[in-house]
């Protein structure tokens, strides 16, 4: 199983996972569960981990509960003024699909470096 990305890992595996739990420890920022659920999404499908493409998986998953569901994730979150500032720069709907807000993020670079986020850098 070579696309494993957890293959050799069985030994080591709750040593890595005591220290990933740490970050859980003070969950006051709400961006750590999108961090950690874009991580997530770009091991299983098997892309590298870089962090232009993890801010991007943030943004594809807080679309649906900050536009959809009006989830306020904050007054000092700055996960969500990104998610509604690319509303406000695209034409996605509020039940945009996670595949439509990638897409928007992918096909317009330019797009990336003007949110919130990457300016933050």
């Amino acid at each position: 199983m070579m696309n494993d990305p957890l293959h050799g890992l069985s030994g080591k595996w709750p040593n890595k996972t005591a220290t990933l739990s740490r970050v859980f420890d003070d969950t006051a920022a709400s961006y750590k569960f999108f961090w950690f659920l874009g991580i997530l999404t770009l091991m299983e499908s098997g892309q590298k981990l870089i962090q232009d493409e993890v801010v991007a998986e943030m943004i594809v998953s807080a679309w649906s509960p900050v536009c959809f569901y009006r989830l306020s994730l904050g007054l000092q979150d700055k996960l969500q003024d990104a998610v509604k500032e690319l509303q406000l720069l695209t034409t996605l709907q509020n039940d945009a699909k996670p595949e439509a807000v990638r897409k928007a993020l992918v096909s317009e670079p330019a797009l990336r470096k003007t949110l919130v986020l990457w300016n933050s850098k």
